[in-house]
């Protein structure tokens, strides 16, 4: 983006900002390149609240069943009005690595990782789900 000014001498003045722009859910945003010393522009995490509200639900359906609030997971399933294989996949979310868990929440999972995905089986040794997921060199 250049801009032309004339100062009140008569010389031109030629100001240049390399900047880029963006759309992002309607909004125009600026992307700036980061100046010579500063730390590159990394894109803050973003959180995927479908991911986040199944970790949620998974742990509050475990202690509802470890309290002994509900009996079963049909019952769980038919009290929520859900079926009860997307009950039992939800609830395997808390078989996921401490660490996996804590990048969800704190929105560093890759973009890969979305809830369709984590509802496929993984593996239930933690090394073994950072591979299956990608997460080890």
């Amino acid at each position: 983006m250049n801009k032309t000014m004339i100062s009140l001498d008569g010389n031109a003045i030629v100001i240049s900002v390399p900047v880029n722009f963006t759309r992002k859910f309607g909004r125009r945003y600026m992307i700036v390149p980061p100046t010579e010393g500063d730390a590159p522009f990394t894109a803050p995490p973003r959180k995927d609240d479908t991911l986040l509200k199944a970790l949620a639900r998974a742990h509050k359906w475990s202690q509802w069943l470890e309290t002994g609030k509900v009996k079963r997971l049909d019952h769980l399933a038919a009290d929520n009005d859900i079926n009860p294989s997307y009950v039992s996949r939800i609830i395997r979310l808390n078989l996921l690595a401490p660490d996996i868990k804590e990048m969800i929440l704190d929105g560093r999972q890759p973009k890969t990782m979305k809830l369709s995905v984590m509802l496929n089986p993984f593996p239930n040794d933690w090394e073994a789900q950072r591979r299956h997921f990608g997460l080890t060199a």
